[in-house]
């Protein structure tokens, strides 16, 4: 199940340093999944439009009472004037988890050069973020659920399948896996 959030908490810290952090904040996605508690994150950013240096290191918490397959994390951030220092789609970096289970940590860490600006010759610096549970899914994306009975579905399934060259297999009663060699319909 994919569900979508496209900004959800400010988490603002306004004074202009080398490095902002974010530290104690409880992020929900639009929808109310969460709590995500970010315990810290620490972010560093400076240099010009066309190259700026941006460092990352934070850790948070699954609070929500459930696992999820995945967690995308919007990180947007400002310079000291307000300007969004941003990449084509808005974020300055995104943070993930995969296969995040209730009442366990994340830890992110890393660095990189990012093209935040149009003119690409203006020096700047992160000085305010703001982090937003951007995609929140519950199931991996290969994976359909299938709310028919299975004498609706299976038909489809197997054309589908044999169109692909794909034979499916199955289990007899002993659990022994066998070819099921399958006509097409």
């Amino acid at each position: 199940m994919l569900i979508r959030s496209l900004a959800v908490l400010v988490v603002a810290l306004a004074q202009p340093c080398a490095a902002t952090e974010v530290s104690g904040v409880a992020v929900h996605s639009e929808e109310g999944f969460g709590p995500f508690h970010v315990q810290r994150l620490t972010v560093t950013g400076k240099g010009s439009e066309k190259s700026l240096r941006v460092k990352w290191e934070g850790n948070a918490f699954n609070d929500s009472g459930r696992d999820w397959h995945k967690v995308t994390f919007c990180l947007k951030a400002f310079d000291a004037e307000g300007n969004a220092l941003s990449s084509k789609d808005g974020c300055l970096l995104r943070l993930w988890m995969y296969d995040w289970k209730d009442k366990s940590p994340a830890k992110w860490k890393g660095s990189q050069k990012l093209r935040v600006g149009e003119d690409g010759k203006r020096e700047v610096e992160v000085s305010r973020l703001h982090l937003s549970v951007d995609e929140i899914r519950t199931d991996p994306e290969s994976v359909e659920v299938f709310t028919q009975t299975c004498d609706k579905v299976w038909p489809v399934a197997l054309q589908a399948f044999i169109d692909k060259k794909f034979r499916p297999t199955m289990s007899d009663e002993n659990g022994a896996d066998k070819l099921d060699h399958i006509a097409a319909v």
